[in-house]
C-alpha cells in the first residue's frame, strides 16, 4: 500500500491558501490606513423637531471648521471628517446615536448638542464608553454642574455664567421686579432658576414665573397673570421657533408696552430678529459673542463665514465652529488623538477664537469668557457694554475631582 503523495493538487492548494492570506491580509492593511488618515468628528444634533433649524447653523459653523483646517493641510498629517446624526429631540435617540457614532463609526470625539436635554444624554453616553464629549450649543448650568465628569467639556457658555454676567446688570440698569416665563426644560428651567438668584441677589424680586411646552403653538393663556402681575421686567426664556412665538405674541397682545421685555443670548440671534420685526425692538439682553462684534478674530470669522454660507453667522454657528476648532487645537497640543491626552490638554486650556480668549476651568471643564450686554435699535443689534470674564465670579457647583476618570 503506497501512502499519500503530494504532488500538483497539493501545491495548488498550498498557494491557494498563501495568496488568500496575503490578499486578506493587505486588504486588513488597506482598511486599516484608510481609518488612520482621518479624525472622525460625530455631531448628533436634532435636525428635525423644534431645534432643527439651530442644528443646520450649528453644522454651517462645524463644515467651516473643518474646510479651513483641511485647507491648511488637516491635523497631525490627519484630514477631518465629520460624521452627523439626528437626535429628533429625544433624548433616547440622541443616546442610541450618542453610542452608534462611537462605537459603529469610530469617531474619536462627539460635538454637542441642540439642546441641553439632548446633550445630557450625550453626556451620560460618553462617561459610560469613557470618551470624550465637547459641548457647543448647551447652556444648561446642570451639565457641568451636578451632571460634570472627567469625560466632559463645555466651550459654549451656560446659564450660571449668563445670569453671572448679566443678572446684577439688570438690576441696576433695567429694573427692580422680574416675572420669568420660559420652555419648560432643562434648559428653560436651570436658565429661569439661575437668573431669579442672580436678581435676587442684586437686590431684584421675582413676582412670578410660567413654563410653556417646548414648541407651543400659544402663550396668550399665560399673559393674564403676567399683566396682573405688573412686573417692570418680563424675562424671556426661549429659542428658536418658541422665541419667534414668544416675541411675537408679546408684542401682539401689548406687553411691551407696559413692561420691558429681556432674555438670554438665543433672543439676538439673526434667523430670529430677522423675522420678527418690530417685535424685538428694545429688547435687551446679554450674549458671549455676536456677529457685529468689532474685535479681528470676530471680523475674520464673519467674514469667513459670510463667504462660506452666503449669510452673516448667529451665535449657534459661531459655536459649532469653536467646537471643532477647540478640538484641533487641543489635539494639535497634545501631539496625539488619545483621549487621555487630549483631555489632560484640555483642563485649564486656553482657547483663542472668534470670541477672543476663553479659559477652560479645570474644576468643572467649563469654558469662561467675556460677555456683552446688547439691544435692539430699528431692527439692528447695538452692544451696550462688554462685562469682561475677570469681572463677575461664578461658583463651580461642580462637586467632583475632575483631574482623574470617574
Amino acid at each position: 500500500m503506497t501512502g499519500f503523495s503530494c504532488k500538483t493538487g497539493c501545491y495548488v492548494a498550498v498557494v491557494l491558501v498563501a495568496l488568500s492570506f496575503i490578499v486578506q491580509h493587505l486588504s486588513i492593511k488597506w482598511s486599516f490606513a484608510g481609518e488612520e488618515d482621518v479624525i472622525k468628528i460625530g455631531s448628533p444634533t436634532p435636525y428635525s423637531g423644534v431645534y432643527a433649524e439651530a442644528s443646520k447653523l450649528v453644522a454651517g459653523g462645524e463644515d467651516l471648521a473643518v474646510k479651513q483646517w483641511n485647507e491648511q493641510g488637516g491635523v497631525l498629517g490627519k484630514k477631518l471628517v465629520m460624521l452627523r446624526e439626528d437626535t429628533q429631540q429625544l433624548p433616547a435617540v440622541a443616546a442610541r446615536k450618542a453610542r452608534k457614532l462611537f462605537q459603529e463609526d469610530g469617531v474619536n470625539v462627539l460635538l454637542g448638542a441642540a439642546g441641553s436635554n439632548i446633550a445630557a444624554a450625550e453626556l451620560d453616553i460618553a462617561r459610560k464608553l469613557k470618551r470624550l464629549l465637547i459641548i457647543h450649543v448647551a447652556y444648561s448650568s446642570e451639565l457641568t454642574g451636578k451632571e460634570c465628569n472627567y469625560y466632559t467639556f463645555r466651550i459654549g457658555h451656560n446659564s450660571l455664567i449668563e445670569a453671572a454676567a448679566f443678572g446684577a446688570w439688570m438690576v441696576k440698569n433695567f429694573g427692580k421686579t422680574y416675572y420669568f416665563i420660559a420652555a419648560d426644560y432643562l434648559w428653560g428651567t436651570s436658565t429661569t432658576e439661575d437668573f431669579i438668584a442672580a436678581v435676587e441677589k442684586a437686590g431684584g424680586k421675582t413676582l412670578g414665573k410660567a413654563y410653556f411646552p417646548l414648541g407651543a403653538k400659544d402663550l396668550s393663556p399665560y399673559f393674564a397673570a403676567i399683566k396682573q402681575a405688573k412686573p417692570e421686567v418680563l424675562f424671556t426664556v426661549a429659542a428658536g421657533n418658541d422665541a419667534r412665538l414668544a416675541l411675537t405674541q408679546i408684542h401682539q397682545f401689548g406687553l411691551d408696552k407696559e413692561m420691558k421685555i429681556a432674555g438670554p443670548a438665543p433672543l439676538f440671534g439673526a434667523e430670529i430678529l430677522s423675522t420678527v420685526g418690530e417685535a424685538a425692538e428694545g429688547i435687551v439682553g446679554a450674549s458671549p459673542w455676536h456677529a457685529v462684534l468689532g474685535t479681528p478674530e470676530s471680523q475674520k470669522f464673519v467674514a469667513d463665514y459670510k463667504a462660506f454660507v452666503g449669510e452673516e453667522p448667529p451665535l449657534y454657528a459661531m459655536h459649532g465652529y469653536a467646537g471643532v476648532d477647540l478640538y484641533v487645537q487641543a489635539i494639535q497640543r497634545a501631539g496625539t488623538i488619545d483621549t487621555d491626552a487630549v483631555i489632560k490638554t484640555l483642563r485649564g486650556f486656553t482657547y483663542r477664537g472668534p470670541q477672543g480668549v476663553n479659559y477652560i476651568r479645570p474644576g468643572d471643564n467649563q469654558a469662561m469668557m467675556d460677555f456683552y450686554i446688547m439691544t435692539v435699535k430699528q431692527g439692528k443689534v447695538k452692544i451696550l457694554e462688554r462685562v469682561p470674564r475677570e469681572s463677575y465670579t461664578v461658583p463651580n457647583t461642580c462637586n467632583k475631582d475632575l483631574s482623574k476618570a470617574d
